[in-house]
Parts: C-alpha cells; structure tokens; sequence
C-alpha cells in the first residue's frame, strides 16, 4: 500500500522594497522618540528604533502600523510579539532572524537595511522578507 503525501502549500509573496523610487513604497516615517507617534500622519507606517520605544504595549492596542530596528534577536521576538509590522536589522543579523521567523513564523517581516540596489538582489536571494535603504532611516 503507497502512501501520499500532498505538498505543504507554500505561501509566496512580493519581497518588500521600501526607499526605492522604481517600487513606489508605503508613508514610512522615521521618529527618534515615541512621544512623535501621536504626530505621525494615520495612515503611515511609523520606524522607531526599539531602545527609543518604551511601550511597546501602546503601539499595538492603538493599532499603529510600526517597524522596530532592532539590534538583538531578543528584540526581534519581543518586536514580532507585540505585532511589529516590521523587523529591521542590518544585514548580517537580517540573515538569523529570516531564518527564525520562517521557523516559528512570525507575523511580522524581516527587513534587512541596506545602501545600494545591489544588495538588493543579494537579499532576494538569501530569501529575507524585504530591504529598506538607509536614507529612509537617517532622514
């Protein structure tokens, strides 16, 4: 008797590409200090660096669209817990995390901050969720 096994779906989506003209991209504000939340436009998503975020609780019951650069893995799990839109590391720590969130798949999206359009392809290959360009966080 064979037995079969049908193929685990898996769930395919656009790779996230934020600070580039050429993909037209999503209201990403940068703020230095939560307090600025209250201040950034409704409808977009606000970036905060996580030791800049003291309440991470406030964000989500207000249901405020926001991405947190995080530093450590730590972070990223306490970011993807309290509902982070976003993750975003630098590269090298970007490759750890995608692998984690697809493990225990997160809700949130791994984005790894990068310079230039060629690292972009790089990131696309290493199967990491999207890539923000660095002007978009030091603006």
């Amino acid at each position: 008797m064979a037995i079969f096994f049908a193929p685990l779906s898996v769930k395919k989506h656009k790779m996230i590409v934020l600070g580039d003209d050429e993909f037209g991209y999503e209201d990403i504000i940068y703020i230095s200090d939560a307090k600025e939340i209250l201040s950034s436009p409704v409808a977009s998503t606000v970036l905060i660096d996580f030791s800049s975020c003291d309440n991470l609780q406030a964000l989500q019951n207000e249901n405020i669209g926001f991405g947190l650069i995080v530093d450590t893995i730590k972070q990223a799990i306490i970011a993807n817990h309290y509902g982070a839109k976003y993750i975003i590391s630098n590269k090298k720590l970007s490759i750890k995390l995608q692998k984690i969130a697809d493990n225990y798949l997160f809700d949130s999206k791994i984005i790894a901050i990068i310079e230039k359009n060629q690292e972009l392809e790089k990131s696309a290959i290493l199967g990491i969720d999207g890539v923000i360009f660095n002007k978009i966080i030091k603006n």
